[in-house]
């Protein structure tokens, strides 16, 4: 995640984008849940893509981050784990 989206990215879950909070730290964010109360610790939230009404791309974030979407994309690194829907 760009540390340019300390306090100004989001993340899709619950079917809602909700947003970041604070510094983006290493592999660390923190996300504001007040919008959905009923996440509990240790669900998927999704930083790239659609989790059901609510959809977040490269994009979005590049523009958020204020850089371009190759630029996000290339920063995926191999730890991040991917799964590809049809």
């Amino acid at each position: 995640v760009p540390h340019q989206l300390s306090n100004r990215g989001h993340v899709a879950a619950a079917g809602k984008l909700l947003p970041m909070l604070g510094a983006v730290s290493m592999d660390l964010i923190t996300i504001d849940v007040t919008d959905a109360p009923q996440l509990q610790i240790g669900d998927a939230v999704t930083l790239l893509g659609r989790d059901g009404q609510a959809s977040y791309d490269a994009n979005e974030m590049a523009a958020e981050a204020g850089i371009i979407s190759y630029a996000v994309l290339c920063g995926l690194g191999n730890r991040v784990a991917r799964v590809y829907v049809d």
